[in-house]
């Protein structure tokens, strides 16, 4: 099989000049030298993540280590999708937050509230107080006692 099965007249003596111009031994040798670049453009793409929210800028505690970061954090379908370094990939996100200045961390437990005194009311049932404070979940009941129908799924 020769190179002008594939190109025109035109393109085969392109290549040949092309050989001889940098001394390959055939149009193999610089076939082979495209397909090598080629393959490391490619490779060095970055992955692209496609998120409904990004907080950048934060300073983020992941709750394992002392030491903050400044980390990218994707959010996708209420997931967390993506934490690291925005550096590293291409996110896009139909939102993006600036949280310069804030600190960016998991919710926190409050394992001992009175919260079910609110919890049952609409105009106080989204917690507001502990939300801004960064508490996602509160337990309720703790003092043996609770508004909430507990005594329905207790023996």
């Amino acid at each position: 099989m020769t190179w002008t099965a594939f190109f025109s007249q035109k393109d085969s003596s392109q290549i040949v000049h092309l050989v001889r111009k940098y001394k390959m031994k055939s149009p193999t040798t610089l076939f082979g030298t495209l397909c090598t670049c080629l393959l490391l453009v490619v490779s060095c793409s970055k992955p692209t993540i496609e998120a409904d929210i990004l907080v950048q800028n934060g300073r983020v505690y992941n709750g394992f280590e002392n030491q903050e970061s400044n980390h990218a954090i994707a959010i996708k379908d209420d997931k967390i999708v993506f934490i690291g370094d925005e550096g590293n990939v291409t996110i896009k996100a139909k939102k993006t937050i600036d949280a310069t200045g804030l600190i960016v961390s998991p919710g926190f437990i409050d394992p001992h509230t009175h919260a079910d005194r609110d919890l049952n009311k609409p105009n106080t049932s989204h917690n507001l107080p502990f939300m801004m404070q960064g508490i996602t979940t509160v337990v309720a009941g703790s003092d043996g006692d609770s508004l909430l129908p507990a005594k329905e799924y207790v023996d």
